[in-house]
C-alpha cells in the first residue's frame, strides 16, 4: 500500500522507484500484486501518464488512513515505558550487607 501511495504522489512508477530506493520493475510488480489482491485495476497506465480508477481513488483514501494508523502503531511500540523514579528503601539484616 505504501508503494501504491508513493506511485500516486510521485506521478509515475519510475519517480516512485527513485523515492523508494528501488527499481521501476519492482514498483510495477508491487502494484500488480496489490491489484491482483483487490481484484481490480487501481491505476490506468499510459505512456504519458497515470490515472487512478474509481476503485483506485477509494483505495488511495483508505490506504493513506491505514498507513497513518500503522505509523501510529509503530510509534506507540517504540516509545519507552515510564521508568520508575524516586527513593527505594530496602530493609535487610545487617549480616546480609557484610
Amino acid at each position: 500500500m505504501q508503494t501504491f501511495i508513493r506511485i500516486v504522489e510521485a506521478g509515475s512508477l519510475s519517480a516512485a522507484a527513485r523515492q523508494l530506493g528501488t527499481t521501476q520493475p519492482t514498483v510495477s510488480r508491487r502494484l500488480q500484486a496489490l491489484e491482483q489482491q483487490v481484484g481490480q485495476p487501481l491505476i490506468q497506465r499510459s505512456t504519458h501518464a497515470l490515472r487512478l480508477t474509481e476503485t483506485g481513488e477509494r483505495a488511495l483514501e483508505r490506504a493513506k488512513a491505514l498507513a497513518a494508523d500503522w505509523e501510529d502503531f509503530e510509534h506507540s511500540l517504540r516509545v519507552e515505558p515510564a521508568r520508575p523514579e524516586g527513593l527505594l528503601r530496602v530493609q535487610v539484616p545487617h549480616a546480609f550487607g557484610q
